[in-house]
């Protein structure tokens, strides 16, 4: 599926790569924090809450940095 992606991002114009990234990347995210973290949907964890929101402000932050 990799070639066909790609080969079907040709297609799509460039003014619209960052949305489509943006998008990608968030998708990641979320597979990441739902699935691969599943004990933390099980039971109300504050580390993880704290961790999540923690992690949020530092990505604004070094937006704001760079």
């Amino acid at each position: 599926m990799y070639p066909i992606g790609s080969a079907l991002a040709l297609l799509i114009p460039a003014s619209f790569h960052t949305m489509a990234m943006a998008f990608v990347a968030g998708d990641f995210t979320y597979i990441g924090a739902g699935d691969l973290l599943g004990e933390a949907h099980k039971k109300f964890n504050a580390r993880v809450v704290i961790s999540v929101i923690l992690g949020g402000l530092i990505t604004v932050a070094l937006n704001f940095l760079g």
